[in-house]
């Protein structure tokens, strides 16, 4: 089935891919599910994160989390795990990679010392830098969930940290290092926990995490992150979506160059209370263990190896999917609607999009019959092509397996075709070398 997609005109940008890697899934009993560096793909992201090492608030030093990451300084015998995932550029040279810290499970543990002067700041801060430098590492992404409670230490945190990264890179002549936040895209904890416009003075890059809007706890069905609000139904909380998220951003004072918008391939199983009602925002049971989130490829095992009749919608509205049998319901994004949510991030000239996480995706290409990484190989198309035709007046991509894209450049209609990279086995990086050398071709000869 054809998908068009109107990209904006005149946006003369290419956005940036982040892309999480989540090292406890290197510790999974289940070798399908297992995870490790040497299964990430270099070339799909512009920037990598690797997801997360903890804080010696005693010492105020970044450590290791699980065990093989580290064995100290980058040298001949550096074989841990940072070194692997930084050792990634080797392959990818463009390539940015990351250390985060902080995260879900680990709230505000570690951050609280750091913020109690601005002594602990910057030692911290200098701490950081040489196990940063001693790493490889190009910079550090601070994911404190949350600090509502330390709101003005937070924005100073972040200037501390600047600062000093702006004169270590003065000081040794060296790209300066990156530093990036990954912040909520919840209305509450936005209000509670950012000075929005201050932040955005310290930062190269704001995270915005604008999934988990429903989740398995959740009274009645719904996506973990839709593009947009769902207006045609009173009941559904307006500030529920990623659209949402990034305008209350704008709106507070982010410039949209730092905004990065997030994404996720999580899908969300629900049981039904009344089997017959299975739109949107239908009541689901409260049983423990009725629903229940799902990996991307989970979804696709999980919608091919049962004996459930699924019926699939594409939602308009949200420009999510959703499935149902019986009294069962799944909602979830597809390649579509990463495809869409990548013209969102180009028509509000955004920074770039983010993906949580690599381990979500069918990273095996084994589960969704699409090839490896479906999901972000359709984030890295989309980008692809929206920075080609962003400067065109008016610009069309029809998405399917052989699919093509019209522009006006000229007063002249072009076409061009766009072969689907998973559909017909080549690699990621093989196809969009092949299609960018087309469009070059083509487009110079028309």
């Amino acid at each position: 089935m054809q998908h068009t997609i109107s990209f904006p005109p005149d946006t003369n940008i290419k956005l940036k891919s982040f892309c999480y890697y989540t090292n406890w899934k290197t510790q999974s009993p289940d070798p399908r599910t297992r995870f490790d560096v040497e299964q990430i793909d270099p070339s799909l992201c512009t920037h990598l994160l690797y997801a997360f090492a903890t804080i010696n608030d005693r010492e105020l030093k970044l450590h290791w989390s699980q065990q093989g990451e580290d064995n100290g300084k980058l040298g001949s015998e550096a074989n841990g795990r940072f070194y692997k995932f930084t050792g990634l550029k080797k392959n990818n040279p463009g390539l940015v990679t990351l250390l985060s810290i902080g995260g879900e499970t680990a709230g505000s543990a570690g951050f609280i010392q750091i913020v109690q002067s601005k002594e602990n700041m910057r030692e911290f801060a200098k701490n950081c830098i040489i196990f940063l430098r001693d790493r490889n590492f190009d910079g550090i992404d601070i994911d404190w969930e949350y600090p509502a409670a330390y709101k003005d230490k937070y924005t100073q945190f972040l200037e501390v940290m600047q600062d000093e990264f702006k004169v270590e890179s003065t000081r040794e002549k060296k790209d300066k290092l990156l530093l990036t936040i990954a912040v909520s895209g919840g209305e509450d904890h936005i209000n509670e926990s950012y000075n929005i416009s201050e932040i955005d003075k310290h930062v190269d890059y704001i995270l915005v995490m604008a999934y988990d809007y429903f989740g398995t706890w959740s009274k009645v069905t719904g996506f973990t992150a839709p593009l947009y609000s769902r207006k045609t139904n009173p009941m559904f909380n307006q500030a529920y979506s990623q659209d949402w998220a990034i305008r209350r951003w704008l709106d507070g004072g982010a410039h949209a160059d730092k905004l990065v918008l997030g994404l996720t391939g999580t899908a969300l199983f629900y049981t039904l209370k009344n089997s017959s009602q299975h739109d949107v925002g239908s009541p689901v049971s409260s049983t423990d263990g009725a629903n229940k989130q799902l990996t991307y490829y989970g979804l696709c095992k999980t919608l091919s190896e049962n004996s459930w009749k699924w019926t699939h919608v594409w939602d308009d509205e949200q420009k999510m999917m959703y499935a149902y049998a019986d009294d069962h319901w799944i909602g979830y994004a597809d390649v579509k609607s990463m495809q869409e949510a990548i013209r969102y991030a180009y028509s509000q000239k955004l920074a770039g999009a983010m993906f949580w996480s690599l381990d979500i995706d069918d990273f095996n290409g084994d589960a969704c019959s699409t090839g490896r990484y479906p999901l972000i190989s359709a984030i890295k198309s989309a980008i692809q092509i929206g920075s080609y035709i962003g400067n065109d007046s008016s610009s069309t991509v029809h998405m399917q397996n052989m699919s093509s894209f019209t522009t006006k450049k000229d007063n002249r209609k072009r076409l061009y075709y766009v072969r689907n990279a998973a559909a017909n086995g080549y690699s990621s990086a093989v196809f969009l070398s092949w299609m960018c050398l087309c469009i070059f071709v083509i487009a110079n000869l028309v």
